[in-house]
């Protein structure tokens, strides 16, 4: 007579497998819900192009080149219209905290337009990816993607229409794919950031390029001792904890 199989209990590994799927859960909960910010509607599961909901039709990067963040789109959500503080102040705040904002050794993307300079911290970039202000009259872009360390700053105007650069969730050979909210028929565009051109959409039909303006990294001392009258972007209260970490 055979003997039946014994089916997996508790006690002969069912908690081990219970574990497992708990441990799974958890990780797609750590990648994905604290990277949403406020938003509750996620579009984009992380692994699968398609579920993004951007068009390829008219792609012009290899296709096999494109693939997802890890996060959905608008996960890392982008800054726009941040406030600036006097750089004179970054001190004083220091002082006044527990947690310093900016110290002479962090990394900040400058850039100088109209006679304006203004900073950036690297720090805050790294959970937003892209800040769309505007400084000296021009609406700026500037976008910053950890995985590459690369930094590229674009004036935003496009003919008549002026940009808003958002995260789309999906890379091109571990670059950035950004995006901008558009009603055009064909749907949203994706820009390549180190090509600075749209790849897919409308905006790649038409052939569309990005203007990039000058920038540089530096630490926030030497910035500062350059340009003593330089503001800096203050951060967004809803991430203040989250600045002091790396989300990659």
């Amino acid at each position: 007579m055979s003997q039946r199989p014994r089916l997996l209990d508790w006690r002969s590994g069912g908690w081990l497998l219970l574990l497992m799927v708990v441990l799974v859960l958890a990780v797609v909960a750590w990648r994905g819900l604290p990277l949403l910010g406020t938003s509750s509607r996620a579009i984009g599961d992380g692994l699968n192009v398609e579920s993004y909901g951007f068009s390829m039709a008219g792609l012009n990067v290899p296709r096999d080149g494109v693939s997802a963040a890890g996060f959905p789109k608008d996960g890392m959500p982008a800054l726009v219209d941040p406030d600036a503080m006097p750089g004179s102040g970054v001190v004083p705040l220091n002082e006044s905290r527990r947690g310093k904002y900016i110290v002479t050794t962090d990394r900040v993307v400058g850039v100088v337009l109209g006679g304006e300079a203004r900073a950036y911290p690297v720090r805050l970039l790294n959970w937003h990816e892209v800040i769309n202000d505007t400084l000296g009259g021009i609406p700026i872009a500037v976008t910053y993607h950890p995985l590459c360390d690369s930094v590229v700053v674009f004036d935003r105007r496009m003919g008549e229409e002026t940009l808003v650069l958002q995260v789309s969730g999906l890379l091109w050979n571990s670059s950035q794919l950004l995006y901008s909210r558009s009603e055009k028929p064909g749907g949203e565009s994706l820009y390549s950031q180190l090509q600075a051109r749209a790849v897919t959409g409308p905006d790649a039909a038409a052939g569309k390029r990005l203007t990039v303006l000058p920038s540089e990294v530096v630490g926030w001392g030497y910035w500062k001792e350059r340009h003593p009258d330089s503001t800096v972007i203050e951060q967004d209260p809803l991430f203040k904890k989250k600045y002091p970490t790396n989300p990659y």
